[in-house]
């Protein structure tokens, strides 16, 4: 027969389907609780992800803006936010220098061997690659030093460290770089695009270089070779922007239509004195030497300064303290037999800076016309002008020509750096030197030979080495 459930049964049956739901309700509670904090894990742990791989490409950023701007042909100017600078960075060979990439600033500023110069990004669109202050964030270059404390050389080419942090949220990624000093620039550059032709020779001249030499002018006749002219580049090329004329030795065979290559020195600045302060000179602090030209006859020793009027060696020995020589006006002239300039350090050397007389009067020559004689000129193996013998002001109208006639032969060791103006060697004169000039003219038994040591100015950046921290 059925029964009824007595009360305290049907009581208690309550309870324990009461206590089963509630367990239920908190298991699907922690489940949902669990689900949810695991998908807030994980997507912090994307966010974090992305943020790593963002940090990462805004530091290889910072490293692809250092490395445009080594590579830089300067002047480079730019204007960011309105401040108008020269974007091109050029290390100094001194092994404490550095180079400081930073979000603000009015342009370059320098403070014994560290430079400050601001990134070349606009505000609005700015990658955290770099910082306002010098610190161990801002994007910074720095030579590579041996166990000396020397700069570190590899193949004879001086390694640069370039080293980017990049933020994105809270994460951090540092990039860090080496970079060789690729000695690329031509041993002889004949800079003119229009003259025609660029390079000519009459007679039976010879240049012989190791190196390249490169001939911008575009004309049909850019290299116009008369008489028995021979050309050689031993391990470089011969490039010429236009084409050939004449009838010559050239070795190798010259690569006609080739691209014009600007100026190699373009970044170079000249030295500032009274008077004489164009942008982004150079102040050495040079005092006036002598107020009318300096003419040496019989032995003298000069030191570094400002000449007005030049300095005329006539039949004297000129030897000179190391530094840099600025004719203001006059010119550097060295003839008659006899004549000798020489440097007073074997292990220093000169810069002589051709200009005009800020005070007024024409820029006066480089000439150098001798039988006999001893002139050994060396550039400086450091410094702003290092492995610069001969720099001619760019933006003196109008030019002279840089001469070297007669029996002369000297070494200028270095780079004759004279972009607007013409060389002219003629008879059976000979230099062993580099050079850089607007075009180049030989005549009789003239003979160019690369000098000594080759210059290192007019570098660029090759990466050699990379590494992600």
């Amino acid at each position: 027969m059925n029964r009824s459930l007595l009360p305290a049964q049907l009581s208690n049956e309550r309870g324990v389907a009461l206590v089963m739901v509630f367990v239920f309700l908190l298991l699907l509670s922690l489940t949902t609780f669990s689900g949810a904090f695991s998908i807030v894990t994980h997507t912090q742990v994307v966010r974090n992800i992305e943020n790593e791989r963002r940090a990462f490409y805004v530091a290889e950023a910072g490293i692809a803006e250092a490395k445009i701007r080594l590579n830089m042909s300067s002047p480079t100017m730019v204007t960011v936010d309105g401040k108008t600078f020269d974007a091109a960075i050029v290390p100094e060979a001194r092994e404490d220098w550095a180079g400081y990439l930073q979000f603000s600033g009015t342009g370059p500023a320098k403070s014994a061997s560290t430079l400050k110069t601001p990134t070349i990004q606009r505000a609005a669109n700015r990658l955290a690659y770099s910082t306002e202050g010098q610190d161990e964030d801002t994007l910074m270059l720095r030579w590579a030093l041996d166990d000396k404390g020397k700069i570190l050389k590899i193949n004879g080419q001086s390694v640069l460290d370039v080293t980017a942090v990049g933020r994105s949220g809270s994460a951090k990624r540092s990039v860090h770089l080496q970079m060789a000093e690729v000695l690329a620039r031509p041993s002889i550059h004949v800079n003119s695009t229009t003259a025609c032709p660029g390079l000519k020779t009459n007679g039976n001249p010879s240049i012989r270089t190791g190196a390249t030499i490169q001939v911008n002018s575009t004309c049909s006749g850019a290299i116009q070779l008369g008489g028995s002219s021979d050309i050689t580049a031993a391990t470089g090329q011969v490039k010429v922007a236009g084409g050939i004329g004449g009838k010559g030795k050239i070795s190798p065979v010259p690569a006609t239509g080739s691209p014009v290559m600007p100026d190699p020195l373009g970044s170079l600045k000249p030295p500032c004195f009274a008077g004489y302060a164009p942008a982004g000179c150079i102040d050495l602090g040079l005092k006036t030497k002598s107020n009318s030209t300096y003419k040496v006859s019989g032995k003298m020793t000069l030191e570094p300064g400002v000449y007005y009027g030049g300095i005329d060696v006539k039949g004297g020995t000129a030897s000179l303290n190391p530094g840099v020589y600025v004719m203001a006006g006059g010119g550097f002239s060295v003839s008659a037999n006899g004549s000798s300039v020489v440097v007073n350090d074997p292990k220093r050397g000169v810069m002589i800076y051709n200009t005009r007389d800020p005070a007024g009067g024409k820029m006066g020559a480089v000439s150098f016309n001798t039988g006999s004689g001893n002139v050994n000129l060396r550039a400086e193996p450091d410094g702003p002008y290092r492995g610069i013998v001969i720099f001619q002001d760019r933006d003196a109208t109008p030019q002279p020509a840089v001469t070297v006639q007669g029996g002369f032969s000297g070494v200028l060791d270095g780079t004759i750096y004279a972009i607007n103006a013409a060389l002219d060697m003629q008879g059976g004169s000979s230099l062993q030197t580099e050079m850089v000039v607007g075009t180049l003219t030989m005549g009789g038994n003239a003979t160019i030979l690369p000098p000594p040591h080759p210059s290192t100015a007019g570098s660029t950046f090759a990466s050699i080495a990379w590494l992600d921290v």
